[in-house]
């Protein structure tokens, strides 16, 4: 119930605190590999800068240079999961190139047809520099944000229509790129179903982890010739067997239009991801934890969302005095653990004020434990627990 009441006031909160908004970060890459000058939008949600021991999942959405697609999909994530306002997720925005070259997205997402002429103007191959436009990725946009962010291994990529295609080709040609996709109104037609033949011969068996994917279609069928047909052949391969390593979600949208269907299929797809992400077996970490305090009398007791954590109950995991002003304990960890601080005093029990972090407004403290081994705090005061 206390958890509950936290989780009213603090969407509340949310709309009060200037600090407790979301961040977009506008990068630009001059590109090696490429030979231009790119943009990327990175958004980190509220708190990042205060959570420094929790690390993020990246989702990365194509074609940013329509800011609808990046803005809708980070905006949305938040409204997905009741009991976890706080959105868990770094979103980067990837752009296609907006300078004055004779080039387009078209090129980044295409590879060299093999049976299409190249001057097809319905698909404008033009640079058809999908291989590169890959590397790109691999060698100079995730390295970035591996040195620049918290994140973690797991990344979503999101593409609609040709940027859906080129989504699942990564799936195909290059498997360690992302570990799930969402592919909107993919292209399978161009270049004699090019696509929907390469996935169909693909070995899913040869990878070395299991991915998620979620496909889907809009009214495609009522203006564009073929599409149907190759794309049936994809989705019947997919319902035929049991692909190995593929979790699949294959939603209908022929109520909506190419463009409009993207709002309905982004919310569905990642409340399907975060399904799945919740699906996966919680691996456990050994954790270090230490806390100054600012009187030598101090109690510390902590809490969280774990049954190792005491399920939230105060003032029964009781830390260890190792000095004076120190308190620690070794605990073990499933990853995304959420921990609070109390003198665990049944009369007056009151919650630490943690330097650098905004409580007790800010709950609890999320931790990464697949990343974040040692952690340390500072007990700035004990302030009254509303809660």
């Amino acid at each position: 119930m206390r958890f509950l009441i936290f989780l009213i006031c603090f969407i509340s909160i949310n709309n009060l605190w200037g600090q407790a908004i979301g961040n977009v970060d506008k990068i630009k890459i001059q590109s090696e590999v490429l030979n231009q000058s790119r943009e990327i939008l990175i958004y980190t949600p509220a708190y990042y800068k205060e959570s420094e021991y929790q690390h993020f999942d990246v989702v990365f959405v194509f074609d940013a240079q329509n800011r609808q697609f990046f803005d809708l999909t980070h905006s949305i994530i938040s409204f997905l999961d009741e009991s976890n306002p706080v959105n868990p997720f770094i979103v980067v925005g990837i752009s296609a190139y907006t300078g004055k070259e004779e080039y387009a997205r078209n090129d980044d997402f295409l590879p060299y047809p093999k049976y299409d002429k190249i001057e097809d103007n319905f698909y404008g191959y033009g640079h058809a520099n999908r291989e590169r436009f890959t590397q790109y990725l691999n060698q100079e946009v995730i390295p970035l944000l591996n040195k620049k962010y918290r994140i973690t291994s797991k990344r979503l990529a999101v593409g609609h229509s040709l940027g859906a295609s080129y989504v699942l080709s990564t799936l195909i040609n290059n498997p360690s790129l992302f570990s799930s996709h969402i592919a909107i109104s993919p292209n399978f037609k161009f270049d004699e179903e090019r696509l929907a033949n390469e996935f169909i011969n693909n070995d899913f068996s040869e990878m070395t982890e299991n991915k998620f994917l979620f496909l889907s279609h809009a009214d495609e069928d009522n203006y564009w010739k073929g599409w149907k047909k190759s794309r049936e052949r994809v989705y019947e391969f997919l319902n035929s067997k049991a692909v190995p390593n593929i979790s699949y979600v294959i939603k209908n949208y022929e109520d909506k239009t190419h463009l409009t269907s993207f709002l309905s299929a982004i919310h569905d797809g990642m409340k399907e991801y975060i399904k799945y992400i919740d699906s996966l077996p919680i691996k456990k970490y050994n954790v270090d934890i230490t806390i100054k305090v600012p009187n030598k009398t101090d109690e510390v007791y902590i809490t969280g969302n774990q049954k190792v954590l005491g399920d939230w109950e105060e003032g029964r995991i009781k830390m260890d005095s190792i000095s004076p002003f120190e308190r620690r304990i070794f605990l073990n960890l499933k990853d995304k653990t959420q921990i609070r601080f109390t003198n665990g005093n049944s009369k007056s029990n009151k919650v630490a004020d943690i330097e650098n972090y905004d409580l007790p407004w800010f709950f609890y403290i999320p931790i990464s434990a697949e990343y974040e081994r040692n952690l340390n705090f500072k007990v700035i005061d004990w302030t009254e627990n509303s809660f």
